[in-house]
């Protein structure tokens, strides 16, 4: 049996691969309460699973954890896409939950194990870092088409928008020193030429597995890894497709520096240029190359002037 949990800010769906009937709680701790007594009810559980809901299920999360009780997040686009399959085009609180139950019997996730507070709020310290530089950006566009007038107050904004950029990344610098194991981590990465404090946070909060799976599975789950797409006698060129956005975001930046002040990477891009390849996919093989050798330099906790990365040129 799977738990499908389908969540909202006061409410909590729960429902089961094998009976379609739900009933709702609240989502605080009365509600988990209910919950964990249904739970305690059942003759046997394989996991609660739940969609990533926009913070919402960072409580039960918690609740769950403290319990024992295995647990899982899964992605709401694939949930959706499952219903498709299943011909249940109807979308409800009560039906996704048991859509979810399903989902989960059928895909069966790898349960939850660990749970890190201080990855989480480095997480959220990343999102409104990234939101605050939306902001800025946004204010900045309209300065170009206003008067004298409202260019003062555009410039207001703007000013106390940098002010809290810059107390948001104090926090997070300030997170990342007070764990011995995570500024070894930033020290790590941040020895590698091109690479910065915008990168090595965003690994460690939004890659924390990095040193845990593969390099093919580094790059899929970044969403650098090209696909190929053939069928019969038609082949079409690999693309990238989906990935942890964030990461592959500051990794991109990241490149680009380390084009021009890493050398292997740099060489690396020039052979690629030479042999006629287009830009952007000198570059995406250029990520590639550098999230390697983070990987490395990681899993043998090395220094760049040290690591094996160095030496090999890749993971």
């Amino acid at each position: 049996m799977y738990v499908g949990l389908d969540i909202s800010k006061e409410e909590i769906y729960v429902g089961s691969n094998l009976n379609k009937s739900t009933f709702k709680v609240e989502n605080n701790e009365k509600g988990f309460s209910k919950l964990l007594e249904f739970i305690n009810s059942l003759d046997s559980l394989e996991a609660v699973v739940m969609e990533s809901s926009g913070g919402y299920e960072k409580a039960v999360c918690y609740f769950l954890l403290e319990n024992k009780i295995p647990f899982a997040v899964v992605n709401p686009k694939n949930v959706r896409r499952y219903a498709d399959a299943m011909g249940i085009l109807a979308k409800n609180d009560s039906i996704d939950a048991y859509v979810i139950a399903c989902f989960a019997f059928a895909i069966k996730p790898k349960p939850v194990t660990l749970l890190d507070k201080d990855i989480v709020e480095l997480k959220e310290l990343l999102r409104r870092r990234e939101q605050i530089i939306g902001h800025i950006s946004s204010e900045k566009n309209r300065g170009y088409l206003t008067d004298a007038n409202i260019k003062k107050s555009i410039n207001r904004v703007i000013d106390f928008l940098e002010k809290e950029l810059k107390i948001i990344e104090y926090e997070i610098d300030t997170l990342l020193k007070k764990r011995s194991d995570l500024s070894q981590k930033v020290k790590v990465i941040e020895s590698i030429p091109g690479v910065g404090r915008v990168l090595s946070s965003t690994i460690i909060g939004f890659l924390p597995e990095i040193e845990q799976i593969s390099k093919k599975q580094t790059s899929s789950l970044i969403g650098i890894a090209p696909f190929g797409k053939e069928s019969g006698k038609v082949k079409k060129k690999g693309k990238i497709v989906g990935g942890r956005f964030q990461v592959r975001k500051a990794l991109y930046m990241a490149t680009i520096s380390a084009i021009r002040f890493n050398k292997p990477i740099k060489e690396f891009y020039l052979k690629l240029k030479a042999k006629g390849k287009p830009g952007r996919v000198c570059i995406v093989a250029c990520m590639n190359k550098l999230i390697r050798i983070i990987r490395a330099c990681l899993v043998h906790n090395t220094l760049w002037e040290e690591s094996y990365a160095l030496k090999q040129g890749a993971a």
